[in-house]
């Protein structure tokens, strides 16, 4: 259902960016639903228990995310971006959007969506990602006495940057 001129865009940038190491994730979802997704999972994981492949007991939420559409590459997601000015999920990445995620809507329609607009979303995240763990660091203080005052922010355990990668070829 993808048109092939975007597919064609797609799939040079998957071969331009196959062997870069890196664990840097970027997902482009069109057509595609959470609600598929999860059902998906559950009918291969419900094959699996009745093939005797899988044991319903040791059926877990990890086991539900391994079955997914994404697989076990799929990791919770740090930033969802809604373009188009609709402040609705439209079911979206809804399992992997966890508790620390950050939903950003913008006016800009995806076509029209550039490296300028990215980074500033990226800018304005890692602003509020560093004030987090600022503050995370401060509880952490405040429940041990025996750390020294100093308090050291966790700037290193912020994720690495996204790769620079263009659907379009520029």
């Amino acid at each position: 259902m993808i048109p092939q001129d975007i597919l064609v865009d797609l799939e040079s940038v998957e071969t331009k960016t196959r062997d870069i190491s890196s664990n840097r994730i970027l997902n482009v979802c069109f057509p595609y639903t959470s609600r598929d997704d999860i059902t998906q999972a559950i009918k291969a994981i419900a094959t699996k228990v009745e093939n005797k492949e899988e044991q319903v007991e040791n059926v877990s939420l990890e086991t539900l995310n391994d079955n997914m559409y994404f697989g076990p590459e799929s990791y919770p997601l740090d930033i969802l971006i809604r373009t188009s000015g609709y402040t609705r999920l439209s079911d979206f990445m809804l399992w992997q959007c966890s508790y620390n995620c950050t939903i950003e809507f913008v006016e800009t329609l995806w076509p029209d969506f550039k490296s300028m607009s990215i980074f500033s979303i990226l800018l304005k995240w890692s602003f509020y990602r560093t004030i987090q763990l600022q503050e995370q660091e401060i509880m952490g203080m405040a429940n041990n006495t025996h750390k020294n005052n100093r308090i050291e922010f966790l700037l290193k355990d912020l994720p690495p940057a996204p790769p620079r990668v263009s659907v379009s070829g520029h």
